[in-house]
């Protein structure tokens, strides 16, 4: 009996032992489905709609994208399965309304979606469709918290207008990077609070806290995109000292972080926390080296803490600088990541590493197509653009074309340039004035998907300019790294490393 009873608790611990790995491996690769309709009166049958979906933004590499028609009956049911519990979701649509007057074709930007919800979006007829948040309205379970977001963005609106008329309201503003302390609008947060605090019954504690870390973070966010702008404009040529000085200033100006009555966690899953934090990261980083890299911008954050805020800084950061096969930098960030929800996230940026371009399909001058695995055999650099995008022609001209030139006569390596202009006549118009290409490039284009073209959430390409090289096997080797768009020694450097 004894004996027995040894037997059935070691049967009993190894079924466990057995088991509870399993489960792990279960909960790793649980998904999450966002279930949204659309229901918006100037869809017609046969529209295209794409649901974009990031676990702290839509505005980075590891976005995903997922594409539905509008029906028979007007609606458009966008079903996505995720990896993430909660992130921020975009709805836009792929051909612009004749009535519209602006270029936007965005139905719903950055909204905080949760697990569980399933909720329909409905949008009226509405001639210009940069007003849609002030007509918007959500039905279905987790509505309320759409409908009070909604009505803080209407409030937000209403108080820039009253700005217009009372510019004396507007007297504190940060424009000194060197005396300055970040501006706070008190009246501005306290209205805002005010009409979130309505909805706080309505919506769960945790999106509660981070809608209202994202309202309590927006001036802080404002001042670090300042922050880059100055950069880049007072201080590219200065001495290295200067950089230095400068960059110890940013760092008094934003840390400690402010106290919060909110959950490290919830201002660490803030849009408007990570964007500015990250940025914050990445540009202390810049101004230290000419070239950073996860490694530099790691060395910046360690001293702060590793903390849910400081996980999350450090991923907005590796969103801003990018992935290369070097993969020194990343090694260092998974050991210092703990979190599942940011482990899962740096495995995300490193899975962009070796993904292959053969297969995705776009249209030349000419209007033939072209498969990009037609290119294999050579060392690519692709780079990524549209008509009006003035870094992007200062990308082109300062740096691109004299890397064009440098290896003209290399048969090893091609330039690829690829636009997501919709409209062709504009594309064809920008390659013949040499302003974002060259009639000599390979130039490509997405087509009527502009930025919605498949390889675009294939390759997380979230913005313009942006730019990777291919190895010749059709894998991309370094994507959107500071090396690559620094400068012509930089970019040079990097391509004969891999020739």
């Amino acid at each position: 009996m004894k004996h027995s009873i040894i037997h059935y608790f070691l049967f009993i611990v190894c079924f466990v032992a057995n088991l509870v790995p399993n489960m792990v491996q279960a909960q790793e690769k649980k998904t999450y489905t966002i279930n949204i309709k659309v229901n918006y009166a100037l869809n017609a049958p046969g529209d295209t709609l794409s649901l974009m979906f990031g676990p702290q933004t839509v505005n980075q590499k590891i976005r995903n994208s997922f594409i539905a028609i509008v029906d028979k009956s007007g609606y458009c049911s966008l079903k996505a399965d995720v990896e993430f519990p909660y992130g921020y979701l975009s709805i836009k649509k792929l051909k612009t309304h004749p009535r519209w007057r602006g270029d936007s074709r965005m139905l719903a930007n950055e909204l905080f979606w949760e697990d569980g919800d399933d909720i329909t979006i409905n949008i009226p007829d509405n001639a210009q469709i940069s007003d849609y948040s002030t007509n918007t309205t959500f039905s279905g379970k987790g509505a309320e918290k759409y409908n009070t977001l909604y009505a803080v963005r209407k409030e937000q609106n209403d108080y820039n207008n009253e700005l217009q008329t009372h510019p004396e309201k507007n007297a504190a503003y940060f424009k000194d990077p060197y005396t300055d302390t970040i501006p706070v609008d008190k009246e501005k947060i306290e209205r805002l609070l005010h009409v979130l605090q309505k909805g706080k019954n309505v919506m769960s504690p945790f999106a509660f806290e981070v809608l209202q870390t994202d309202i309590l973070m927006r001036d802080r966010q404002y001042v670090s995109e300042f922050l880059v702008s100055y950069c880049q404009r007072e201080l590219k040529n200065k001495t290295q000292a200067d950089r230095s000085f400068f960059a110890d200033k940013v760092l008094s100006t934003f840390f400690p972080y402010p106290k919060l009555a909110v959950s490290d966690s919830a201002i660490a899953s803030s849009l408007e926390f990570q964007t500015c934090y990250g940025r914050i990261a990445y540009l202390v980083a810049n101004l230290k080296t000419s070239t950073p890299d996860i490694s530099n911008i790691i060395k910046e954050i360690k001293p702060i803490g590793n903390g849910f805020k400081e996980q999350s800084m450090l991923l907005g950061a590796i969103n801003l600088v990018g992935v290369s096969e070097k993969k020194h930098g990343l090694n260092i960030a998974n050991n210092l990541i703990t979190i599942p929800r940011y482990k899962l996230m740096l495995e995300k940026h490193r899975q962009l590493l070796g993904k292959n371009i053969s297969g995705f399909v776009f249209d030349d001058p000419s209007g033939k197509k072209i498969d990009l695995g037609s290119y294999k055999g050579k060392l690519l650099l692709i780079d990524f653009w549209f008509s009006g995008c003035g870094a992007c022609a200062t990308y082109y001209q300062n740096i691109v074309s004299k890397v064009e030139e440098e290896f003209k006569e290399d048969k090893r390596f091609m330039v690829i340039s690829v636009s997501c202009d919709t409209k062709k006549d504009m594309w064809l118009r920008s390659i013949a004035n040499n302003t974002y290409s060259n009639k000599e490039c390979v130039n490509l284009n997405t087509g009527p998907e502009g930025n919605l073209h498949p390889l675009y959430n294939y390759l997380g390409v979230y913005k313009s300019p942006y730019v990777m090289l291919v190895d010749k096997n059709g894998e991309v080797i370094v994507l959107d790294t500071p090396e690559l768009r620094a400068s012509t020694v930089s970019l040079a450097k990097t391509i004969r490393k891999y020739l």
